[in-house]
């Protein structure tokens, strides 16, 4: 199975001639098999495809593919040691409509994501939880905070609901 990584590299090779023309042949092959590839060599030509009606033919600088080859190297390796996830990353889970979690590194550290206008409901606190606002805003018992502010309601405490009005992405770490 291609990596998106590897796809990209097969899909650049296809297009732009990258690898020897066997390689290439061998790779628009595969395009009948991996549906994912063909749309990206599709996505790929259609983007590029203005380019080659602008005249004369030019050749890419010597050190092309070598830079892109790099950007692709620099992220395959940090896959190999890091734990990675975007923000549109799938893996949220809906909490109550229109609050989202994501955990993070461990079952203690979450990202909770509220659209705007929502509230999370009124609730105890069987431990202490430190909260950073990232961006966007939060209400809590009619306290504003806002991107870089402190939270932390301790254990045994309650509130009630937590709100926001343009919308709240907020780094929760639970402390045990």
């Amino acid at each position: 199975m291609r990596t998106p990584e590897k796809r990209l590299s097969d899909a650049i090779d296809i297009v732009v001639g990258g690898r020897d023309p066997d390689a290439r042949r061998a790779l628009a092959a595969d395009l009948v098999h991996a549906p994912q590839l063909a749309a990206l060599v599709a996505e790929l030509e259609q983007t590029l495809s203005p380019m080659a009606v602008r005249g004369t033919e030019v050749a890419p600088p010597a050190d092309l593919f070598a830079k892109i080859e790099a950007v692709l190297d620099s992220e395959a390796t940090i896959n190999a040691y890091a734990r990675n996830i975007r923000l549109d990353d799938p893996g949220w889970q809906e909490v109550v409509p229109g609050v989202l979690k994501r955990q993070l590194w461990d079952e203690h550290t979450f990202l909770a994501r509220l659209e705007p206008g929502c509230a999370f409901p009124p609730h105890d606190h069987p431990w202490t939880e430190h909260c950073v606002v990232l961006a966007g805003d939060m209400q809590v018992d009619g306290v504003s905070f806002g991107p870089g502010d402190y939270h932390a309601p301790v254990a045994g405490s309650h509130h009630g609901n937590l709100r926001t009005e343009n919308g709240l992405l907020l780094l929760v770490r639970r402390a045990d």
